[in-house]
């Protein structure tokens, strides 16, 4: 095949197989061949090389490509047994399933799957690198990031940081990877993506995003050394989202400040001007010239979610905005996510969390139907629904205590109410009748799941009756404390 890049002159061709040779066919004279044999820093000079990674190499080979190089210029690697880290210098690289977030990749061998001539071409286009149409198919697939090789859509949590009256998304299970619009984003390593408790809708259910959208692409006007020795990159246009929330950056082509030309977590702190969250090791060059920064934020909105093309949930009618949780925001922006009260869910790796709650004080109900017996033992939680494949399990629930009827032959009965339907009890219920002459009290348990139940926010509540007639008590804290629980997939 004939290619025209720099460094190679009419009619020579670049092609490697998988015996570390060049294959001339028609194209005699070729020389661009480097072979890797340690570390390898490639010039301008080197345009248009196979790079070959020799049998007596170690397992791991980084290779950094040119810091400026021409457009076209293109190098074709063969990783051989060996596993080529490709450095592109502070450029931005697209290539296969992943943004411009990380610039070192990965090009492994795959031996079980190899092919004649498996290798990767990689071309400059003026602005960013890319995969070009010579590398083999087997390798469309195998290229990782080198600095996070196990990305993965779905490892983050979303939830409620009640010290800092913020919402987070952070890593777990895994470096964090995600999938926004159509592409793989890693969270922030060492900080979450953080949104500001105010951007929420009061008195309503939020849906919560992961963002990126055409906004989120922002021209580098300045970058300079703040006074507590951090980088702070100021943009020609405004920065979608709110004063110190927190966000993931990833920046390059910025001219002079190389140091600022990394992927990081940022806080803005000014409608055109983000922190970064990682000082430089070797101070700050002085800006010159250029530079895009990618954006990845948190967003709240009212709007529900689909399931995309892609399989990934979003926002229903923005594929820019990826699912990662939900809450219920009560009055003034306020949000509950503790022990009496779940409110927040995040949609990747739930863990189970309990409500519980007391009786307050004894409790009675002439009623011979079920009733809610008081609003002081309620539990309010949100769910993603029952039968939701991604859930450990259905809605288990228990309730325990201590109660009695004051009329001799007659009883009491407790179940669970869910909502408005405390009239209506589940499968599981129990009760007791008294004998010929009564007696104060008698204890009692009732435990089940509840499925059928639809996505958002529920009430879990003590649901009781007396039996015939008479007065049905349910005890507080004396003799013993009746409570309630419910474990919850959040």
């Amino acid at each position: 095949m004939t290619v025209t890049t720099p460094g190679l002159a009419p009619g020579q061709c670049v092609k490697a197989n998988n015996i570390s040779s060049i294959v001339p066919l028609g194209c005699s004279g070729r020389s661009n061949v480097i072979p890797a044999t340690t570390t390898l820093l490639l010039a301008n000079s080197d345009c248009g090389s196979v790079v070959l990674a020799g049998l007596d190499i170690p397992a791991q080979l980084e290779v950094t490509l040119p810091i400026t190089p021409p457009a076209n210029c293109e190098f074709t690697f063969e990783p051989g047994i060996s596993v080529i880290f490709v450095n592109f210098n502070g450029k931005y690289a697209t290539l296969p399933g992943y943004n411009g977030q990380v610039t070192q990749w990965t090009i492994r061998d795959v031996s079980t799957f190899r092919t004649n001539n498996a290798s990767v071409s990689l071309q400059y286009n003026g602005t960013e690198w890319e995969q070009s149409g010579f590398s083999s198919p087997i390798y469309l697939t195998t290229v990782q990031p080198h600095n996070a090789a196990q990305l993965a859509h779905g490892q983050v949590h979303f939830g409620w940081n009640s010290s800092a009256s913020q919402f987070d998304l952070c890593q777990s299970n895994g470096p964090g990877g995600l999938i926004v619009d159509g592409v793989m984003y890693q969270a922030p390593n060492d900080d979450c993506l953080a949104l500001a408790q105010s951007a929420t809708t009061s008195s309503a259910l939020n849906y919560f995003y992961a963002v990126h959208t055409a906004g989120d692409v922002l021209s580098v006007s300045n970058a300079v050394l703040d006074p507590s020795g951090k980088i702070l990159l100021t943009f020609s246009g405004v920065v979608l989202g709110n004063i110190n929330d927190e966000v993931g950056i990833s920046c390059f082509s910025i001219g002079g400040a190389a140091q600022a030309n990394v992927s990081d977590a940022g806080t803005i702190v000014d409608a055109n001007a983000i922190e970064l969250a990682t000082p430089p090791t070797a101070g700050l060059g002085t800006y010159t010239s250029g530079g895009i920064c990618d954006i990845l934020r948190l967003a709240a909105s009212q709007t529900g979610h689909i399931t995309g093309a892609n399989g990934v949930q979003q926002e229903s009618g923005d594929e820019h905005y990826t699912l990662v949780g939900m809450c219920y925001i009560g009055p003034s922006n306020s949000v509950n996510d503790t022990n009496t009260q779940r409110d927040c869910a995040s949609w990747y790796n739930r863990g189970l969390k309990t409500c519980i709650n007391e009786l307050p004080g004894n409790q009675t109900t002439t009623s011979t139907s079920y009733t809610e017996i008081s609003t002081g033992i309620e539990c309010q939680f949100v769910t993603w629904g029952t039968g939701d494949p991604t859930s450990p399990s259905d809605l288990s629930w228990s309730i325990s205590g201590m109660m009695g009827n004051s009329t001799a032959m007659d009883g009491v009965a407790a179940t669970a109410g869910f909502d408005a339907s405390v009239g209506t009890p589940p499968y599981e219920e129990t009760g007791g009748l008294n004998p010929a002459a009564p007696v104060g009290g008698f204890p009692f348990s009732a435990a089940g799941s509840e499925t059928g139940i639809s996505e958002g926010e529920h009430t879990i509540t003590l649901s009781g009756k007396a039996i015939n007639g008479g007065t049905a008590t349910y005890y507080g804290a004396s003799p013993v404390a009746t409570s309630l629980e419910i474990r919850i997939p959040q």
